[in-house]
C-alpha cells in the first residue's frame, strides 16, 4: 500500500510548493480547529509540567525515549482523546519511555514564555524545557538518546529542533518520526539525524508534493530522510477513531477544506516502519 521516496542530497526542487493563498486559508482551518479542541484555559496557579504526560517502559534497560508533539488540536482530536495515549503505550512496548508534551498550555503556563515568537520557535522552546525537566524527574533518560514523533503542527517546532546540530546534540535527540508534518512557516529543512515522513497523497492540510519538494531541497550534508507517501491516504490516516471522514471548513459551504480521514493498512504499514525505525536508530 505504500510508495516510498528517500533522499539525501540537494536537488533543483527549490523548497515546498503550494504557497500562497491556499496555505493562509489551511492555516486559518488549522488554527479553527484547534479552538474547537477541548483546551481550556490554564488555571492561574498552572506550571508547565502540569501537560506533560509521563509513562515508562516496564524494563530496566528502556532503548531511549520519545517525545510525543500532538498536533494543532492538542491531546483531543474531535472526541478522540486517547491517539497519543495509545501511542505511547506502543512505544513503551517497544522499550522506550515516552513524554507526550501539550505543547499550548504548557507555553501558556510559562512564566517566561519567549513572547513574539512563532508557533513553531514556542514549540521548540517547550520541548526544550520538557526535556530537562524529564531528566530531572526521571534521571535514566539522562544516560539515552531520544525520538522526537511529531503530529502536523507539532512538526514545526520540531523540525527546527533536527536543524539544529548543536540541540540535536545538547538535547540527545538521535533521530526524528514526523506524521504529516506542516510547515506553514516555510522553514528548510536541513536536518542533522535521521528522519522518517509519513503523509497521504490525498492530505488536503499538507500536500505530499509539498513534503517531497522540502526533502529534495536538503542540502548535501543533511542526514538521511525517507519520505512515505501512501496512496489514498488523508490527513489522520493513523488515528484509529476516525473511521468516518471529518471535514472541516472555514466557511460553512464553499472554499478550502481539511478532511481528517482513518486508513488502517496505510496505519498498519506506518507503525511497522516506526517500530522498525525506532530500533534501528537506537
Amino acid at each position: 500500500m505504500s510508495a516510498q521516496f528517500a533522499a539525501r542530497s540537494r536537488t533543483a526542487a527549490g523548497g515546498p510548493v503550494s504557497r500562497g493563498r491556499r496555505d493562509s486559508f489551511l492555516l486559518a482551518l488549522i488554527f479553527l480547529l484547534s479552538a474547537c479542541a477541548s483546551d481550556p484555559q490554564s488555571p492561574a496557579d498552572a506550571v508547565p509540567s502540569d501537560y506533560y504526560h509521563w509513562s515508562e517502559a516496564e524494563t530496566d534497560r528502556p532503548a531511549g525515549w520519545v517525545v510525543i508533539l500532538p498536533g494543532s488540536s492538542g491531546l483531543t482530536v474531535f472526541d478522540d482523546d486517547r491517539h497519543y495515549f495509545a501511542t505511547a503505550n506502543r512505544y513503551n512496548e517497544l522499550g522506550f519511555d515516552v513524554l507526550v508534551v501539550d505543547y499550548k498550555p504548557a507555553v501558556r503556563a510559562s512564566a517566561n514564555a519567549p513572547e513574539g515568537a512563532s508557533p513553531g520557535g514556542k514549540i521548540e522552546w517547550i520541548t526544550e524545557r520538557a526535556i530537562e525537566w524529564m531528566w530531572h524527574e526521571h534521571p535514566r533518560t539522562r544516560t539515552r538518546q531520544g525520538v522526537i514523533a511529531a503530529w502536523s503542527l507539532g512538526a514545526e517546532g520540531a523540525m527546527r529542533l533536527v536543524n539544529d546540530d548543536r540541540k540535536t546534540k545538547s538535547l540527545q535527540i538521535g533521530s526524528a518520526v514526523f506524521f504529516y508534518p506542516t510547515n506553514f512557516e516555510q522553514v528548510e529543512l536541513d536536518n542533522h539525524v535521521p528522519l522518517l515522513i509519513l503523509i497521504g497523497d490525498n492530505d488536503d492540510v499538507t500536500a505530499a508534493a509539498a513534503a517531497r519538494a522540502m526533502v529534495e531541497s536538503r542540502s548535501a550534508g543533511a542526514a538521511q530522510v525517507d519520505l512515505v507517501v501512501y496512496p489514498g491516504a488523508h490527513h489522520g490516516f493513523d488515528i484509529e477513531s476516525l473511521t468516518m471522514p471529518r471535514t472541516v471548513r472555514l466557511l460553512p459551504l464553499f472554499g478550502p477544506s481539511a478532511t481528517f480521514f482513518y486508513d488502517a493498512d496505510a496505519a498498519r504499514d506506518a507503525d511497522q516502519r516506526v517500530s522498525a525505525f525506532l530500533t534501528e536508530n537506537q
